[in-house]
């Protein structure tokens, strides 16, 4: 077995090393192929971290009616709600002293009205989008509220905006794997061909379809991983680029220090070996059954 295993190395190595300008070439196309994929999985981790910050951004406000309430009971229980991340209570004093603030109202003007317009209200943090709408309908139902505002529209348009995305980059990073094994595929083939005199002399020796087809599964894996690991690196210092130009881009939100390009990078090596390995597979049995 493990002098099988060994045999097996050593005739991919062979063979890589006999075709190494045509094994760079495969190695060079095949990188940018998962290079892109890695742009794809880069983009799927910006669209979550941005949804996950724009999401703590959108607020519930609810703005109490003119009716006794007890504030400290209703915050207790708005906390309790299944989707609420945190609740604030505020009171139509802090709302006015904000409203001044806001627009500048270095006159006075509001702080000098007879009565406050102001009601009292909460602003309600949901743990995600789709909590939103539910909690609205339900504190409506439940409480003394004069009105309640957060943007229906809005939050729906912007959960199917972000799915969509993720559809799209779905569909384009699997088109960017399938790529990555026809690549390798078509390389090892012209592998095969060049070898069709010493596969032949192998099979009328007695060995059989699987004992051929190993080595150039491994010359598939490796041409695979090679790619994946240039990818990977490539996607690295393209991180650290994304990262440099979008903070000033975006604003008040934030990437943080980094994306989960370790795990990007373990994605990229890991499906460059296994397409590199499938696309061998399939490209050498048909080409076997040719010989």
């Amino acid at each position: 077995m493990l002098g099988s295993l060994a045999y097996f190395f050593r005739e991919a190595a062979v063979g890589l090393w006999r075709h190494r300008l045509m094994s760079l070439v495969a190695v060079a196309t095949t990188a940018l192929a998962l290079f892109l994929l890695g742009l794809g999985l880069m983009a799927a981790s910006v669209l979550n971290v941005l949804k996950g910050q724009l999401e703590q951004r959108l607020e519930i406000r609810v703005f109490l009616a003119d009716k006794p309430v007890n504030v400290l009971q209703m915050q207790a229980e708005l906390q309790q709600l299944p989707g609420v991340a945190r609740v604030r209570f505020v009171s139509r004093t802090q709302a006015l002293a904000e409203l001044a603030e806001r627009i500048g109202d270095s006159e006075g003007f509001l702080t000098s009205l007879p009565r406050n317009p102001l009601p009292d209200s909460f602003r309600i943090v949901a743990t995600d989008s789709e909590h939103i709408g539910p909690l609205a309908d339900y504190i409506r139902e439940h409480y003394p509220v004069q009105q309640i505002i957060y943007g229906r529209e809005y939050v729906d348009r912007f959960r199917k905006l972000v799915n969509r995305m993720k559809g799209v980059v779905a569909a384009v990073m699997g088109l960017f794997a399938l790529s990555a094994g026809i690549i390798i595929g078509n390389t090892v083939r012209l592998f095969v061909t060049a070898r069709r005199e010493e596969i032949e002399i192998i099979a009328l020796m007695g060995a059989t379809r699987w004992f051929v087809r190993w080595p150039f599964i491994l010359e598939g894996a490796l041409l695979g991983l090679g790619a994946g690991v240039l990818a990977s690196g490539v996607t690295w210092a393209a991180e650290s680029l994304l990262l440099w130009n979008m903070a000033e881009f975006l604003g008040p939100l934030s990437l943080g220090t980094s994306l989960p390009i370790g795990w990007i990078s373990l994605i990229l090596a890991g499906v460059g070996t296994l397409t590199g390995a499938l696309g061998a597979t399939v490209t050498v049995g048909r080409h076997l059954r040719a010989l």
